[in-house]
């Protein structure tokens, strides 16, 4: 994007540079020099709006945009219309450079109004009006690439505790189902170790019993032979 130079031609008025001087000295990027000159000037006018258009603009070059940005706002004044054209334009291409396109649109717009011939005005504020256009649609492209990826996310969260809610219930399940094989294996050792206690006493009452009925045979026996043996007690 150019910037405006009428405030170098213009800086002829001052009387301390000739105009061709000017135009040379910023064509041949001596802006420091042209810095201090716009300085010196400044010092003895400081209202001076082309003074201030052309610091703005040396500025500019130099890069030194916010700087440009405070010298240009204070040639706003101006009166002429074409002029006051050309600091809207230059303040446009400076909010560009600062990366505030919006606000770089709004100047360009007002340039154009009031110069309707300024074609290099029209150039810019179409093609920031594109950027902001192109940049807007990637801002939405950007925004529903970014709810898919948070919708995936969700789902993807949604499966894993899905997942883990059922390695949960499987876990859970498989305890259940050990604490019931332990039931019942405790239960069954249970009844073995009751059956086996039965069947010891079993054993021993059948034992008894035998016992019992071999001393009953054997009263028996000597009674029939006559022989009384001393009473058990």
């Amino acid at each position: 994007m150019r910037i405006a130079g009428w405030a170098l031609i213009l800086f002829v008025v001052v009387g301390s540079l000739a105009a061709e001087d000017t135009m040379s000295m910023f064509k041949n990027g001596k802006y420091d020099e042209l810095l201090k000159k716009y300085e010196v000037t400044l010092s003895h006018h400081p209202e001076m709006e082309e003074a201030h258009f052309g610091k703005g603009a040396v500025l500019y070059k130099k890069g030194e945009i916010e700087e440009a940005l405070r010298e240009f706002e204070k040639a706003i004044t101006i009166k002429d219309p074409k002029k006051k054209s050309a600091v809207y334009y230059n303040i446009g291409n400076a909010l560009f450079r600062a990366n505030r396109l919006e606000e770089s649109l709004k100047f360009f717009r007002r340039a154009i109004e009031l110069n309707p011939y300024d074609y290099d005005a029209k150039y810019n504020y179409e093609f920031v009006k594109r950027l902001l256009k192109n940049s807007s649609k990637q801002s939405q492209k950007n925004k529903n690439s970014d709810n898919k990826q948070q919708d995936k996310k969700k789902e993807n969260e949604k499966k894993q505790q899905s997942e883990e809610q059922k390695k949960r219930e499987k876990s859970e399940s498989k305890k259940q189902q050990q604490q019931q094989q332990q039931s019942s294996q405790s239960q069954e050792n249970a009844q073995k170790r009751n059956k086996k206690v039965k069947d010891q006493y079993k054993t021993v009452l059948d034992a008894l019993n035998e016992n019992e009925k071999k001393m009953l045979k054997e009263k028996l026996r000597f009674k029939s032979k006559g022989i009384v043996r001393d009473r058990d007690w």
